[in-house]
Order: C-alpha cells, then sequence, then structure tokens
C-alpha cells in the first residue's frame, strides 16, 4: 500500500489529510480512513485513495523519485584526486564527478 500511518497526504483541491488506518474488511469505498487537519473530520476512501470518479477530494499517495547517484574524486591537500566514500546527486564543489561504465546506483526516495 502507498499510504502509511500517520502521514499527511493532500487531496487534487489542496487539503491535508492524516492517513489512519486501512481496512481491508471494510465496504471498498470506506477501506481507507482519514482525519482532515483543518477540522479533524473523519473521511474514507477506495484503496487507491478516490472517492469515486476522479474528484477534487481523491487523496493522492506521494509520488517515489529515482535519484541517480554517482562516485567523485576529491582533491586533497597535495593536489592529487582521491576517490571519495560517497556517492553524490550532484557534483559536490571541487570534485569531479565519475563517468563510469556500469550504471549509477538507483535510489527510491520515499
Amino acid at each position: 500500500m502507498r499510504f502509511k500511518v500517520g502521514n499527511i497526504y493532500k487531496d487534487r483541491g489542496g487539503r491535508s489529510y492524516t492517513f489512519i488506518t486501512h481496512i481491508p474488511e471494510a465496504v471498498a469505498e470506506a477501506q481507507l480512513v482519514f482525519l482532515s487537519v483543518k477540522d479533524q473530520k473523519v473521511h474514507t476512501r477506495y484503496v487507491d485513495g478516490m472517492v469515486g470518479s476522479p474528484s477534487e477530494y481523491d487523496i493522492l499517495p506521494p509520488e517515489q523519485g529515482i535519484v541517480n547517484l554517482y562516485p567523485a574524486l576529491h582533491r586533497g591537500k597535495d593536489g592529487k584526486y582521491y576517490v571519495d566514500c560517497y556517492l553524490y546527486s550532484e557534483c559536490p564543489a571541487g570534485a569531479i564527478r565519475l563517468a563510469t561504465e556500469c550504471p549509477p546506483v538507483i535510489v527510491k526516495e520515499d
């Protein structure tokens, strides 16, 4: 499931909701339970966060981002370059990002 208990999500209209629980035994339109951040009212949704047909009240799960991470070379005090033990999505100042034959490490962000 894409929703996590306690996290805050927004609907298409920009309203915020806290995810409370998933009740798979409930009727389809009441399986997800949210609490409105503004007025503390309980709202239920289908498992995908929708009200039914597409609506401004559909609660949208966060999109997972993908970050490409690359190794980098840093210049030491002696002027030579050394391989860093960290991976970077953007090249740090004063370093050289390595373009490698193997693909970068791909990390999914929540």
